[in-house]
């Protein structure tokens, strides 16, 4: 018998295996009166039994504390459920709302969720997803709407607790009550110039060089971000330096941006073009890098290197940035705020640079298009303050 038809019993209730295509060793183990399989992810055997323990003590302990043994990511269980809605479709049994939640987990459940597993979806990833959708869909859903995404989302929370994926405490409270009308948190000018300030004294202060390097990268992250408006993380982290370039127009010279995003997937990239001055954080991160400092900022831009912007001074990338940039406003009492209810992040710079434009006067529809987003967008958010900031504008010319 070769070892690849063997089963090895490690304990009365865990089993080690392999298949015949796979050189890894599977584990079973026994929760409830039911055999659950897992990878172990190796080859050797020693190092399976090990894996295949822990694996197994683990679920026991996620078991001793009520929560799923196993867990699952969001797409294969809205798959299932899919799949189940269509079969009762062609069968011609189905209820007139099932076609209206196939379409709404298909177009927008799982494209939002789909990574995510099924038990770690949370109040804050669900809140994301109200702007998401909105802008996905270009106008601002009605009720009726959100409460059959409500309820296709639940469909699918259903069969994931259900299945053992995930526990009943564990199943987040949807909401269709105005959520939508929370005032984003934002910084005012004096606050930003706290950050501008203070940011660079704090890299000083940093306890060891990996710590360094992470708050010189925050730095010059948060300056760019706040001096062009693209979004933290898929937008700003996937930038390279060919995204980079000079547009010239009537002798002046202005930095552009070619940033990709999640409108980007169905609209194509966009161009944004960053406050003057911008260029000078980006030749910091040059300067760090041995490679790109032999050359000068505009020969850089001209060789179209394809690394990614921003990276760690040892070339690593990082996703600690947001963790990081909350200590810094966690020590300058800069976190939260009087006008939301809602903490200040990265994301904060892009609201401010949208309030900011707005209080300057900048025409709706060209703000939208630097952004990556729609005037309605723009509305729903702001219209509350608009005549606040442009108060000067409506005012009109002093009387003498």
């Amino acid at each position: 018998m070769t070892i690849e038809q063997q089963s090895i019993r490690v304990v009365a209730d865990l089993v080690l295996y392999k298949r015949a295509n796979s050189n890894a060793w599977q584990c079973r183990y026994k929760h409830q009166n039911k055999w659950l399989r897992q990878s172990t992810g190796c080859e050797a055997f020693e190092n399976a039994k090990e894996q295949a323990t822990r694996i197994w003590c683990h679920a026991r302990w996620r078991a001793e504390q009520n929560l799923p043994v196993q867990s699952k990511r969001f797409k294969d269980i809205a798959t299932e459920v899919v799949q189940s809605l269509q079969a009762r479709i062609d069968a011609g049994k189905a209820k007139a709302i099932d076609k209206d939640y196939v379409t709404c987990i298909n177009k927008y459940l799982i494209p939002y969720f789909a990574k995510h597993h099924v038990d770690k979806i949370d109040g804050e990833l669900l809140a994301g997803l109200d702007d998401w959708r909105q802008e996905k869909m270009g106008k601002l859903p009605t009720r009726s709407t959100i409460a059959t995404h409500n309820a296709a989302l639940n469909l699918v929370f259903k069969l994931a607790e259900q299945r053992g994926y995930l526990s009943a405490g564990q199943r987040p409270t949807l909401s269709n009550n105005g959520r939508h009308g929370e005032v984003r948190a934002s910084f005012s000018k004096a606050e930003y110039r706290v950050i501008w300030l203070n940011l660079r004294h704090w890299v000083k202060r940093a306890r060891n060089d990996k710590s360094k390097m992470m708050r010189e990268l925050l730095r010059d992250y948060v300056f760019v971000l706040a001096n062009t408006g693209i979004r933290h993380g898929t937008e700003a982290m996937n930038l390279r330096w060919s995204d980079i370039d000079w547009l010239e127009e009537d002798g002046e010279r202005y930095l552009r941006l070619t940033v990709r995003g999640k409108v980007s997937k169905v609209k194509g990239a966009r161009t944004v073009i960053a406050r003057h001055g911008t260029a000078a954080y980006f030749k910091r991160i040059q300067s760090r890098f041995p490679a790109l400092n032999k050359m000068t900022f505009d020969e850089l831009l001209r060789a179209r290197v394809d690394d990614y912007v921003f990276r760690l001074a040892d070339g690593t990338r990082t996703k600690s940035l947001p963790a990081t940039f909350e200590a810094f406003l966690q020590e300058y009492d800069l976190l939260h705020t009087s006008t939301s209810p809602l903490n200040r992040t990265l994301y904060s710079l892009r609201h401010m640079y949208t309030t900011l434009a707005i209080r300057e006067g900048t025409n709706p529809n060209q703000l939208a298009k630097q952004l990556g987003t729609s005037v309605l967008m723009i509305d729903r958010h702001y219209n509350k303050f608009s005549s606040e900031m442009n108060a000067k504008h409506f005012a009109g010319k002093q009387r003498k």
